[in-house]
Order: C-alpha cells, then structure tokens, then sequence
C-alpha cells in the first residue's frame, strides 16, 4: 500500500466506523427512551426533543459515513479527490478511470438512499419529527406496556397540515432499517476492494 492510500486509509476508514458506532448508539437510545417509563413522565414537548435529537444525530451519522466511504473507494483507486465528494462521487470517478470494473455495480446508488437524503436535508435546517405520536398498547402476561410510536412523514418537506404518515409508521424501525441498509450496501464493496487488492498485489488498484 503506498503512502498516499495507507494515509487516506487511515484519515477515512476508522471515521467512517466512528460514525457507524455513532448511528447504532442513536438507533439503541431511541429505541430504549421510547420504551421507558422516564418517556410516558414526561411532557410531550420533552419526548418530541428527545426523538428529534437522536433522529438528527442518526441521520447525520449516516450521511456522513456514506460521503466519507466515497472519499475512502476513491482514494484506493489512486484518482484526485474532487471539491465536492458525495456517495455518487465514488460511482462517477471509478467508471471514469476504470470502465467496466466490478466495484461499479457494488457502488450504484440504492433506492432507499433518495428518501433518507429527503429526511437528512430537512432536519439539517428543520426538525422532520412533530408531536404527531401515539401510545402503542400491549398486554403480555397480563401486564401492561406502553410503548410512544413516532411516525415519520411520507414528504418531510410538505406542509404540516398536508403531511401524510403511511410508509414509515415507527421512526425507530425506519432508523434499524437503515443501518442495515447501509452494512449491507458498504460490505460488498469492501470485499470488492480486498479481492482486487490481493489478486494485484498493491495499491492503489
């Protein structure tokens, strides 16, 4: 590994695993507030503040390790770093250099990701999550529990009267959803990069 990709190997991959560990330290708060009994004392002003908190540090995270993730595939196909690097960056610049490599089709961008750029977006200059949430109520064992349901609207983006709330009823599934999305779309791609690297023997491939 030259110095340059050793150098970018260092400065990207383990912030982008910061950021990871960031995103599942959100996901599990979120899930475990909105579960407790400290949540159902408190004011509705003081839930909806709690669950916008973590949503925007989720949302942030993520954005971030998929941006950075395309600064780390860039960097290991030895190309200059453009100004402005995004998730598409990667896609760009690696089948401008080399055409017809297999990281391509591990590097098109996921369905998934234009919804989670819609919420990211927003709450970067306003808060997606209101006071439109609901007590869900089981009884297991003859005991009772209540857990706070935060939806998420369908266009964050649209008025608050407009908004709609059908395709993602439960922010924090939404939240567990998109972590796996993201392992599952940065994991083959790694892979990728291991395999090219062994059969050439070097870096930058």
């Amino acid at each position: 590994m030259s110095d340059q990709v050793h150098e970018a190997h260092l400065k990207y991959h383990y912030s982008l695993r910061y950021k990871l560990r960031s995103a599942v330290y959100h996901v599990e708060r979120l899930g475990t507030y909105l579960n407790s009994q400290q949540a159902q004392a408190q004011p509705p002003e003081a839930i909806v503040y709690r669950v916008n908190f973590h949503f925007d540090g989720f949302t942030h995270v993520i954005g971030s390790a998929l941006d950075i993730f395309a600064r780390e595939i860039i960097a290991y196909f030895g190309q200059p770093m453009p100004q402005h690097v995004y998730f598409q960056t990667a896609h760009q610049t690696v089948s401008s250099s080399h055409p017809g490599n297999a990281i391509l089709p591990k590097l098109d961008d996921p369905t998934w990701r234009s919804e989670f750029s819609e919420y990211r977006n927003t709450a970067t200059h306003e808060s997606v999550v209101g006071s439109n949430y609901m007590n869900e109520i089981t009884v297991e064992g003859g005991l009772t529990h209540i857990k706070i349901r935060f939806p998420l609207p369908d266009d964050p983006r649209a008025a608050l009267a407009n908004r709609t709330y059908k395709n993602n009823p439960d922010i924090v599934e939404y939240c567990r959803r998109t972590l796996v999305r993201t392992l599952r779309l940065l994991n083959p791609a790694y892979v990728e990069v291991r395999d090219q690297a062994r059969a050439k023997g070097a870096f930058p491939l």
